[in-house]
């Protein structure tokens, strides 16, 4: 059993554990508050099925109780009319295609641990590579080693479905969508180009968990850099107290915060070419993200004088010019 897994079982199902109108109003929750929250307290028969289901107690998915009510009691799915043909229900091929997909996921893993094991990285040999050679040969052992993970959540997704747990209405050609418990996204995955198509991509149920029932709650901090910084270090204590684990959330905070900058500052870069300001020919580079990392600040400075909504009218393109070439300085 994963007591994580049911630590963070238990701790929805406290929280969330909405009783009457006169407590709270309905129209006062979240969207998400008032599909997870309980009009009743669960019994302890309930919990505790709750917590050992045999698609989730040992590595997920993660769900609310409210579904698993749901499901018990039959109010998840949509009641068909009775018909004397017998056919499978309509979670099942869903469950084993991924379940299936769960395998392969497997041999992918297994075959590549074979040629990217971890004792090469510290080998003689792998030391002898040279920096471009280490970072490559550390990626892509890192990629294998993220496929055990996500084959787990594969294999027990498709055990849900087969229950029919993972229902999650129909699509627009009226057919059953099964993902209400998927902890994974495939194709955003494989086809990744930043490092937050990781965080909405992999380990959902509990980047979702930690965003609704941790960072949402800090909001009394009155900063959303402070609400991450606790969320995560919550997340690094939560998983243990080895020093990988608190790097891991340390490295994930400073990407996360380099990507959202230079993803701003090239945009700036755009939003001043597009706004006529005129600049050295060189002062860029290339293209527009290709200039110093030590010039860059001078573009947020110059956006807030003369961004989006500002009136650039109000400031001359000499000014502004001076605040380019302050930053060289």
């Amino acid at each position: 059993m994963n007591p994580e897994q049911e630590y963070e079982k238990i701790v929805g199902t406290s929280i969330y554990n909405w009783v009457s109108d006169e407590e709270t109003g309905e129209s006062e929750l979240s969207e998400f508050q008032r599909k997870t929250a309980l009009k009743e307290h669960p019994s302890f028969l309930e919990i505790a099925a709750f917590s050992f289901f045999p698609g989730s107690f040992l590595v997920g998915p993660q769900f609310s109780m409210r579904r698993y009510q749901d499901y018990v009691h039959g109010r998840l799915i949509e009641s068909k009319p009775v018909s004397n043909i017998q056919k499978l229900p309509d979670c099942i091929i869903p469950g084993i295609l991924r379940t299936s997909l769960g395998f392969i996921y497997v041999g992918i893993y297994h075959l590549g641990s074979q040629y990217f094991p971890e004792k090469y990285l510290l080998s003689h040999a792998f030391d002898k590579l040279n920096f471009v050679q280490r970072c490559f040969v550390i990626g892509i052992w890192g990629r294998i080693n993220l496929y055990k993970y996500i084959s787990c959540w594969l294999m027990t997704e498709g055990v849900c479905t087969a229950f029919g747990l993972t229902y999650n209405g129909k699509d627009s050609k009226g057919l059953s969508k099964w993902d209400g418990c998927a902890n994974v996204k495939l194709l955003t995955f494989e086809n990744a180009t930043e490092y937050d198509h990781y965080i909405q991509s992999f380990n959902i149920n509990t980047n979702h968990w930690s965003a609704e029932y941790i960072y949402k709650r800090l909001k009394f901090l009155g900063s959303k850099l402070y609400s991450q910084v606790t969320t995560l270090a919550f997340l690094a204590v939560w998983h243990g107290f080895h020093s990988g684990y608190y790097m891991c959330f340390v490295m994930e905070f400073i990407i996360m915060y380099f990507e959202k900058d230079e993803a701003l500052l090239c945009s700036n870069t755009v939003n001043l070419a597009e706004r006529n300001i005129q600049v050295p020919p060189d002062f860029f580079g290339q293209s527009p993200c290709d200039f110093p990392v030590w010039r860059r600040p001078c573009l947020l400075l110059v956006d807030s004088r003369c961004g989006p909504k500002a009136n650039c009218k109000e400031t001359s393109e000499e000014s502004l010019w001076e605040l380019l070439e302050t930053s060289l300085v």
